[in-house]
């Protein structure tokens, strides 16, 4: 006989706290219950957050790198100084390629000192 009572205690508290929750609605209002209704579905939405931006680069490391380049460009240069026989005492290494004629030898310099600016850039 217990489990019977029990059982309908149970069934009873249900009872009474169905209706309290349905008088606290009246008590509230349909436009407040409404907006708790608004209230809990925003709590429940889940929104990402934004993603920071990275900083640009620095203008520090900006001139380094063309200083760089300047450099580069000057000691290339000093490369293609023509002789007597129209060529260059050694022959010139650049990324455009090797040469032993003063113009190319130049030519060759600034494509480097043009890449090398542009790479700068891509940083």
């Amino acid at each position: 006989m217990t489990g019977v009572h029990s059982r309908y205690k149970r069934a009873l508290l249900a009872l009474y706290s169905a209706a309290l929750a349905g008088l606290a609605g009246l008590a509230l209002g349909t436009s407040d219950v409404a907006r708790a209704d608004d209230l809990l579905r925003l709590a429940q939405e889940t929104t990402t957050p934004a993603t920071p931006v990275p900083p640009p680069a620095s203008a520090t490391s900006s001139a380094t790198c063309l200083s760089g380049c300047s450099s580069q460009s000057s000691n290339c240069q000093s490369t293609c100084i023509g002789t007597v026989t129209g060529l260059t005492v050694v022959p010139s290494i650049t990324t455009a390629g090797t040469t032993q004629n003063p113009s190319q030898c130049q030519q060759n310099c600034s494509t480097q000192l043009q890449a090398c600016q542009h790479n700068c850039a891509l940083q």
